[in-house]
């Protein structure tokens, strides 16, 4: 997500997953970069994912990024 944020300056990204101490990484990460108002994280299942719940949008996602199954591919 810091990777896409700092390619694509205009737009805001959400991350979520499962693991909370996983987020914990990434939520560092993302204020060490400086990308804390344009990268937002929580912890979410992907079958229990409601981003209006999460991350309190009225709007769907334009893009969505599943990067669990592209480190699975070979």
């Amino acid at each position: 997500l810091i990777l896409l944020a700092k390619k694509h300056p205009a737009m805001r990204f959400y991350g979520v997953d499962a693991s909370t101490e996983m987020l914990k990484t990434a939520d560092a990460n993302v204020r060490a970069s400086g990308l804390d108002g344009r990268v937002v994280v929580a912890t979410a299942l992907a079958q229990d994912f409601d981003g209006g719940m999460q991350f309190g949008l009225t709007k769907p996602f334009d893009r969505l990024i599943f990067s669990y199954a592209l480190s699975i591919m070979d």
